[in-house]
C-alpha cells in the first residue's frame, strides 16, 4: 500500500522487513526481490529473510556485500550469522538437499513468486556447484533461466 501511495522506492523493503519480524521469510524474500538495498539495515533484514528461508548463499552474499556499512551492533550480529552459515554449508551437500531447493524453486515459480523461485534455483546451483560432480547444476541453471525469463516478461507487462 505504501508503494502505491508513493512512499518511495524502499516501501516494499520496509514491508518485507516487517514480514521477517513476523517469521514470514518466504513472503519477505519475494517482496525484497532480487535487488539489494542501499540501506544497510534493510539489507541486513534481506539477509535474515534469505537465511530464514534456507537461502544460505543468498544470505551470505547480502551480508558480505554490506558488512562495511553496518553499525557495530548489526555488524556483530551479521558476523555471527555468517559464521552459522559457514557451519551449515561446511559438510558435503547431499542430493536430497539440492532436490529440495529445485522442488521449492519449481513450486515458487508455479505460484507466481518469481523472485523466490529464482533464488531457490540459484541456491540449488550454488549448492550443486560445491560438489565435485556439480549435481543437478544443469537443472538448476535451466530453472533459473526460466525464472529470469518469467520475471522479464512480467516486468515488460508493467
Amino acid at each position: 500500500m505504501a508503494e502505491k501511495l508513493g512512499s518511495g522506492p524502499d516501501a516494499r523493503a520496509y514491508a518485507a522487513a516487517a514480514l521477517v519480524k513476523l517469521d514470514r521469510a518466504e513472503e519477505a524474500v519475494e517482496l525484497f526481490g532480487p535487488r539489494s538495498s542501499q540501506d544497510a539495515v534493510l539489507e541486513f533484514y534481506r539477509a535474515l529473510a534469505c537465511y530464514q528461508a534456507r537461502l544460505f548463499t543468498c544470505a551470505d552474499r547480502a551480508l558480505e556485500a554490506s558488512m562495511a556499512r553496518f553499525g557495530p551492533r548489526v555488524a556483530e550480529e551479521a558476523k555471527a550469522l555468517r559464521e552459522q552459515i559457514q557451519k551449515t554449508l561446511a559438510g558435503e551437500i547431499q542430493p536430497q538437499s539440492i532436490d529440495w531447493y529445485l522442488k521449492h524453486a519449481q513450486g515458487s515459480l508455479q505460484a507466481g513468486q518469481l523472485s523466490l523461485g529464482l533464488l531457490y534455483a540459484e541456491e540449488a546451483r550454488a549448492l550443486g556447484g560445491r560438489r565435485k560432480d556439480c549435481l543437478r547444476c544443469v537443472d538448476a541453471e535451466a530453472l533459473a533461466a526460466k525464472a529470469r525469463a518469467a520475471a522479464a516478461a512480467a516486468e515488460a507487462k508493467r
